[in-house]
């Protein structure tokens, strides 16, 4: 925790009651992250951080769509869920700390969505290093571009082939990320151009929708 900024946050807390919120997120973050940290070390905070960042992310771009804002678990408690429309969740490692849906939310029925991967073929994907830099050359080409609306297929190390299908990189390092990088296998549709890639590892599974392939894409 920052302490130089906890003071700050309290002294203008004292100054003006309407800023107490500000500081009590910034302890909660900081007390949830500590947590994370003492429970699996870096790779912990790491899960906690990227998650955090999906959500926001996530309310961010899907204002109304409340059912998104936040984790909800099955009847039994076992399984955490989130998604994002273009990813989904189901961890068997809770990640604490994290904001949950109110109780009144009609929660999505997501469940079903990670059933029926037995045709999908294992397949590999390029260490975690190289996708990190890949992503950092799409997010260098990106930022060239005079565009309005950005995307990764846009640019040519935006995208990773798996089997016949595409995947948007920074959207692969967020799975794994939440994932835990923690004996993952990944599977996919080689019969399809446009396969659900499906992630297992020994904290959850996930899915991650492909994207339509650009015609002037040559990766």
């Amino acid at each position: 925790m920052n302490i130089e900024k906890a003071l700050g946050l309290t002294e203008m807390a004292i100054i003006d009651n309407s800023k107490l919120y500000d500081l009590r997120s910034y302890l909660q973050n900081a007390l949830s992250e500590q947590i994370a940290k003492q429970k699996g070390g870096q790779t912990e905070k790491n899960r906690l951080t990227t998650a955090k960042k999906y959500i926001q992310n996530c309310i961010k771009k899907y204002e109304y769509r409340k059912n998104m804002h936040g984790v909800w678990y099955d009847d039994n408690y076992n399984y955490q869920y989130l998604t994002d429309s273009h990813s989904a969740f189901k961890l068997y490692s809770h990640i604490q700390g994290l904001p949950e849906l109110d109780k009144e939310i009609e929660k999505l029925k997501i469940e079903e969505i990670f059933k029926g991967f037995d045709k999908h073929s294992l397949a590999e994907l390029p260490s975690i290093t190289d996708l990190k830099l890949q992503c950092k050359l799409a997010k260098a080409e990106l930022k060239a571009l005079n565009k309005k609306y950005k995307l990764m297929a846009d640019v040519e190390h935006g995208l990773i082939q798996v089997g016949n299908s595409y995947y948007d990189v920074e959207r692969i390092i967020t799975v794994l990320d939440i994932l835990g990088h923690d004996n993952i296998q990944v599977y996919v549709d080689n019969n399809s151009e446009l396969s659900i890639l499906y992630f297992k590892g020994n904290k959850g599974e996930a899915i991650l929708c492909a994207v339509k392939k650009p015609n002037n894409y040559e990766n």
